[in-house]
């Protein structure tokens, strides 16, 4: 979201606040990006990476690959994307301007960030405790979070992924390797990428595209 947005924002929320009489004098809110990030003591851009992508496929482009582009065209196949388009500064000096932006943050150093916050650990549940009253195989059990999904218990480590000539998919234990719960751990680290209808539909249509384009 570009600045004055940002900042517009936050003044129409405050103006909200202070229209319903909840607005806190003391200390006196900012009204200004910048002013936020002062008084959290953040600067975000310093874990943010502002990546282009192309407006039609989607392709990502980083800040260094888009500077190393010798043209504002998508390098995707059968894609008639541009990416940027280069402006004058006040200095007289070309500057590349994305057409399309979306922000990342890496992964690992993200939760390397939330573990290192005082307390976070605790915060875990721990589950080595094993679930009372026979767990799913009881029909008394009530279930009250994900952790007590009977995949919860499924999760390995000491696997490989295996793929069949036909595309089967199957987990196989390392050879020298034990196979384990990852809830015998005290602390273990599972992804899980979740999909809606949404994102369904937006894959489905890019095939879509591709496989016209290719016939």
């Amino acid at each position: 979201m570009p600045v004055r947005k940002t900042n517009d924002n936050l003044c129409g929320t405050l103006d909200a606040l202070d229209a319903a009489g909840v607005l806190p004098q003391i200390p006196p809110p900012v009204r200004t990006l910048e002013g936020a990030k002062r008084r959290l003591g953040l600067e975000p851009d310093d874990f943010i990476i502002q990546y282009a992508i192309c407006p039609i496929c989607w392709k990502h482009y980083s800040p260094q690959e888009l500077e190393d582009m010798d043209s504002s065209a998508c390098e995707a196949t059968y894609c008639d994307g541009r990416i940027y388009q280069e402006l004058d500064t006040a200095k007289g000096d070309k500057k590349r301007r994305a057409f399309k932006i979306i922000p990342h943050v890496s992964l690992i150093q993200q939760l390397r960030r939330i573990m290192r916050r005082k307390g976070m650990r605790k915060h875990i549940r721990d589950s080595r405790t094993p679930q009372q009253n026979g767990g799913n195989d009881s029909d008394d059990f009530i279930m009250t979070d994900m952790h007590d999904g009977k995949m919860w218990e499924d999760m390995h480590t000491g696997i490989q992924r295996e793929v069949g000539d036909l595309g089967t998919v199957r987990d196989e234990t390392v050879p020298g390797e034990t196979r384990k719960q990852l809830s015998q751990y005290r602390f273990g680290l599972h992804l899980v990428v979740n999909m809606d209808w949404y994102v369904h539909s937006v894959v489905f249509q890019l095939m879509r595209c591709i496989l016209i384009r290719l016939v």
